[in-house]
């Protein structure tokens, strides 16, 4: 209804479902996944030390000030891989805090549209098909599935390649690369 934020919203409505109860407040702590919350919780401070040391702006200048000679979508595609690497071997939250202010720093070096290079990096952390580990829904269904590594390397590949090549042909369409 746009009467509330998104966030006070949800938490509005979990508050709820509690004092109704249609949910326990034992069954609401136990919901909770207290290392997805962990984890973010200490890849935001991660985040603001690799700003802070310089880190970001010491990438964009070395890497992405050389990519650019080649075009926005190189520049466009690099941050969308190394988005999805990096959710590969931590997670997609952990991915996206990371390459974040890359983005926004590259933008600003480059004079390229913020919002682009930030969702192909939410994209890219978001592609996390090849590990069990990117994704918390790989996670959940690993073991009932009887899923090994190697099942989502082979069906993860196909995913990610169209993910790159639908993610590279709409920026080109909707931002006019």
């Amino acid at each position: 209804t746009g009467l509330l934020t998104l966030p006070l919203a949800a938490l509005s409505a979990a508050v709820l479902m509690v004092l109704t109860r249609c949910l326990s407040l034992a069954d609401a702590y136990k919901a909770i996944e207290w290392r997805i919350i962990i984890l973010i919780a200490g890849f935001m401070p991660l985040g603001t030390a690799i700003v802070k040391a310089g880190l970001v702006d010491a990438f964009v200048n070395t890497v992405l000030l050389h990519v650019a000679d080649h075009g926005q979508p190189l520049i466009i595609g690099a941050l969308f891989l190394l988005s999805s690497a990096i959710a590969l071997v931590s997670t997609n939250i952990a991915a996206a805090i990371l390459m974040g202010p890359v983005a926004m720093a590259a933008s600003a070096s480059l004079a390229m549209n913020p919002e682009m290079l930030l969702i192909a990096v939410a994209i890219g952390a978001s592609n996390g098909f090849m590990t069990p580990v990117a994704q918390q829904a790989n996670l959940l269904v690993m073991g009932p599935g009887n899923y090994v590594f190697k099942d989502y390397m082979k069906a993860g590949m196909f995913l990610s390649l169209l993910m790159f090549a639908a993610v590279m042909l709409f920026m080109s369409l909707f931002f006019r690369t």
